[in-house]
């Protein structure tokens, strides 16, 4: 049985792959780019700019910790400094 179909007038083909969409593990009919590169569903599509959203939370969360940090830092070097 053929694995893959490929549509060069539009640079796509399709694959039927192993895997698992809406809780449903199957073999599955998957559009591809001319690269062999499966294209994501819309779901896989957001539920990867959901963890890509978090992890920039994150980050920006890490970011404001360190700046308060330093800047405590800093604010206790000028009190220090004025000290007699």
């Amino acid at each position: 049985m053929r694995k893959d179909y490929a549509l060069p007038a539009v640079g796509l083909s399709l694959k039927i792959l192993a895997s698992v969409y809406e809780d449903c593990p199957a073999s599955w009919l998957r559009w591809c780019d001319q690269h062999g590169t499966v294209i994501p569903t819309g779901a896989e599509r957001a539920a990867h700019e959901a963890a890509r959203a978090d992890r920039a939370e994150a980050e920006l969360e890490r970011l404001r910790k360190e700046l308060a940090q330093s800047r405590r830092k800093m604010t206790d070097k000028k009190v220090k400094g004025r000290r007699p």
